[in-house]
Order: C-alpha cells, then structure tokens, then sequence
C-alpha cells in the first residue's frame, strides 16, 4: 500500500511539473511543484535531506535546499550557506525585484562556496546533487543552483602496496577522483597537464577523466580514447578493469593491451612519454595506454638506481622470460628427438631420473 502511495505521489509531482514547464526534464518555476517532485521521487531515501527556507529576515523568500546525507560538508553547509541565507539577505534595496534578480545576487555573493552553476534540467540537477553537491531552489525561478558543498568520504593518501619499492616515491591512489587528479597535479605542476571529464552514454557525468600532456601526447591518441570513453553504454563505472575492456583494441589475447597502476609516478612519468592515463572514480588504479612489452618489464624503482644498475636489472628479467618460454621445450627437444647432443653421462642421468616416471617426455610409458 505504501508503494502505490509513492507512485501515486510521484506520478502527480510529475503531472504537474508537466503542466508547469512543458517538459517533465525541466525545472518548473513553481517551488511547490519542483519539492513536490523531488520529495516523490528522491526523498523517499532515508540519507536525502530536503530543507525548506524562509530567506531574509525581512523580506521572507520562499526556497529550499536539497542535500545527500554524509557527502556534504557540515561547515561549509550550515555557516556558509543556510546561515548566510537565513540571516544576511535582509537588504530592502532587494526588495520589489524579479525572483532572477535575486538569484542572480545569490549567487554572486556566495563567497563561501567555491564553485556554483545555474542547472534548468532535473537530470544534471541530480546527478550533481549525487556528487556531494547542494541543490538551491528559489520561488519564481525555472533553474536551481548547483553549490559545491561537497565532502566525498575517503581514505587518506597511503604508500604504495600493490607495486612496493623500496626506493623512489611512495604515494599511492585513492578512490576520490579529485584527489587522484590534484595528486597528479602536484607531481606534473605545468600548465600542459589536461584533465578531461568524461560523460558516460547513459549520463553518469564527470565520473572518468582522461590525463595528458598538451604538445606532447599525439592529439589523435587522445581523441581516440576520447571516442571510446563515450561509447561505453552503462550506468555506472565501479572499476578501472570495467573500462578497460572498452578501451583494449583486441580482447581474444592473452597479453594485456592497458595498464594499470596505483603509484603517482608511474603515471607522471608515462605522461611525461606521450601517453594518456584514464583516472576513474571509486578504483585507485589509474590505466594507462598505449603500451609495449617493454612497460612491462620496467618498474618504478628502476629509475631510482643508477643507469646500469637498472639496464642489468631489466636484462635479468628478459633472460628470465626467454628461459621460462624456451628452456622445456628446448629440453624436450633434445632428449626426445635428437638425444645424441647431449653427453652420455647427462643422458644416463637423465635416463635414471625418468625411471619412474608414469609419462616420460618422449611418450612412452617406462
């Protein structure tokens, strides 16, 4: 009974939103109809807060405020913003003005909030407020103001634990995306480093953002990865591994094609080389592409060791692959198709040491 009573509810927000506006996707003037749609439809959730406000001592404006529970800042929310509203706005030269007027004035005179823009559309209205950000919407106006009062809830920048080295930097990626961007910033402090944030098809905005360098990465790798970024068709990203196959060029191999790592100066330095990085929200590993089979087989630590110390490093690693591919069948080859290579004493040994065993490699049970 209590659903058919929020779908009721909610279908009526809409009806009369519809009747208002023209449109069920924008922002009807009406500050009723406008809480009225987003009490139906979001304040059904225990962590939405919608907040009615009587503006100005005096003048006494009608609006509200609208806020997800734990991504907001307190301080910023309740000093800087309903404060602000509730107390100060007492101007009688504000008074007989438009309601745009007064938003307008509003919003340029919230020095307390860092970043603001005027949304007329419920969708990206929502998907702001599902950032962290506060909702302000005043009587009178077909628009509603995005403040940025967010405070994602996150883990504190710590060292390195899925590629450890003991020389070299230590920091690693968290899951906030801002974070994972001013991380780069403070390790690439230039005015070439770019940061694109991508929208996904079905309009999980600002979720993805693509990293490079201006004048050293070719232009056409980034519109490629661009390209492909807007072509993913889901909902929602919670991996860096899920955009990863949409990035890979051939997904029936068994080599990998995108990179992924949590250290900082592993994707400073592969900026550096003319590639791009994918920071993706909630995932602390950062992709990286394009690649070689030499990436692979380079660490971080190897920059932190003089030239030769590393180059003979690196080289131990690729004697270490050739003689993990070649050296079975190499010794298939010469005990069973062409023993006569090997001396008599090391084929009776070997001879000795398949004795017993149930297959030996030429095939033949002993």
């Amino acid at each position: 009974m209590s659903q058919t009573t929020d779908l009721k509810t909610a279908i009526d927000a809409w009806v009369s939103e519809l009747k208002t506006s023209g449109s069920v996707d924008d922002i009807s003037a009406d500050l009723t109809v406008s809480y009225n749609r987003l009490h139906s439809t979001l304040g059904q959730s225990a962590d939405i807060v919608i907040h009615r406000l009587l503006l100005g001592k005096a003048l006494q404006w009608r609006g509200f405020i609208a806020y997800v529970t734990g991504m907001v800042n307190p301080t910023v929310l309740d000093g800087d913003l309903v404060h602000s509203l509730q107390y100060y706005w007492s101007s009688q030269a504000l008074a007989g003005q438009p309601p745009e007027a007064l938003m307008t004035a509003f919003q340029s005179a919230f020095v307390g909030v860092g970043k603001i823009t005027q949304e007329t559309t419920w969708s990206k209205a929502i998907a702001g407020m599902m950032q962290g950000n506060t909702l302000f919407f005043l009587d009178g106006v077909a628009s509603c103001l995005l403040l940025d009062t967010a405070k994602i809830p996150s883990r504190s920048v710590s060292t390195v634990k899925s590629e450890p080295s003991v020389k070299g930097p230590q920091e690693a990626f968290i899951e906030v995306l801002g974070t994972q961007m001013a991380l780069l910033r403070s390790r690439l402090p230039t005015e070439k480093l770019r940061f694109h944030a991508q929208t996904l098809s079905q309009g999980a905005e600002s979720r993805i953002a693509l990293a490079n360098l201006e004048g050293v990465t070719n232009p056409s790798i980034v519109h490629a990865v661009a390209e492909r970024l807007k072509g993913i068709e889901v909902d929602s990203i919670q991996s860096a591994q899920e955009v990863a196959e949409f990035l890979a060029d051939r997904h029936w191999t068994i080599f990998p094609q995108v990179r992924e790592t949590d250290r900082v100066d592993m994707v400073a330095r592969s900026l550096n080389q003319g590639k791009v990085a994918v920071l993706v929200a909630n995932d602390p590993f950062v992709l990286i592409l394009p690649n070689t089979l030499m990436d692979y087989y380079q660490t971080s630590q190897d920059y932190a060791m003089p030239c030769w110390d590393s180059s003979l490093v690196r080289l131990v690693r690729f004697v270490g692959l050739i003689i993990g591919l070649y050296l079975m069948p190499l010794y298939i080859a010469l005990t069973s198709i062409n023993p006569d290579l090997l001396p008599i004493k090391l084929i009776l040994t070997l001879a000795g040491s398949r004795e017993n065993i149930p297959i030996p490699p030429s095939g033949k049970s002993s």
